[in-house]
């Protein structure tokens, strides 16, 4: 059960990551239609999404695995998650 738990924290905190950094960039940001920020929020979203991709890191301590296989199961879940962020601007952008 603490094995699914971590799988899952993994899966969220690396969707969030990523949609913080997209946040942070003001070219997404004018895809989705959203406000402008200041630099110091673009700095808190983008130092947001790189330490929540860090911290994703921490729950593969608890899968009954390798390191070796938890590094590498945390790469794919970031290549899912930035594929997401990918088609998701995509599509936006196709709508326009």
């Amino acid at each position: 059960m603490l094995a699914i738990i971590a799988e899952i924290s993994v899966w969220l905190l690396c969707f969030i990551g990523f949609g913080a950094l997209c946040l942070a960039m003001p070219r997404h940001r004018k895809q989705l239609a959203l406000k402008v920020l200041t630099d110091r929020r673009e700095t808190g979203y983008r130092w947001l999404g790189f330490t929540l991709l860090a911290v994703a890191l921490l729950p593969l301590a608890w899968l009954p695995m390798a390191a070796a296989d938890a590094f590498l199961f945390w790469v794919g879940v970031l290549t899912i998650a930035a594929l997401f962020y990918i088609a998701l601007l995509s599509i936006q952008q196709l709508r326009r």
